[in-house]
């Protein structure tokens, strides 16, 4: 009489557990699949314009493209006291051209932000430097 063995199993279960995994990572990766649209639209909708905000908040072209020459006589000032002089005369230039160009009023809102009242101010001034001031002696 021969001894019956039981069937060889571990193949069996080597199959199952494999094919388990591969159903389990294709699982994942559907699930994934419709995450991505979710995050790509929230990137768009809101991460972007909230980047875009805060990269305004800080960046500050405006000024230094209305008043190149003011920022650079500023530039060696320490803050406390009056300017130099040519500090000023750059000033006194670059204000009736930068109004003449169309630059001034972004540039004079950007100072807004930082002290009420400044906008104003700086457009008051080029209006008054402007009419004593011909545009082509300050190009010069």
């Amino acid at each position: 009489m021969a001894i019956m063995t039981p069937p060889d199993d571990g193949a069996d279960a080597r199959t199952l557990r494999r094919r388990l995994r591969r159903a389990e990572r294709r699982r994942r990766i559907e699930a994934v699949c419709l995450v991505v649209p979710l995050l790509a639209f929230l990137a768009v909708t809101f991460f972007v314009p909230i980047g875009g905000m805060l990269w305004r908040s800080v960046e500050d072209r405006e000024v230094a493209r209305a008043l190149p020459r003011t920022l650079d006589a500023l530039s060696g000032w320490d803050g406390s006291g009056l300017p130099d002089e040519a500090a000023f005369r750059a000033l006194a230039a670059e204000l009736p051209a930068a109004a003449h160009a169309g630059t001034l009023a972004a540039a004079a809102r950007r100072l807004n932000y930082a002290r009420s009242g400044t906008r104003s101010l700086v457009m008051r001034t080029a209006r008054r430097l402007v009419r004593r001031v011909d545009p082509a002696e300050v190009a010069a």
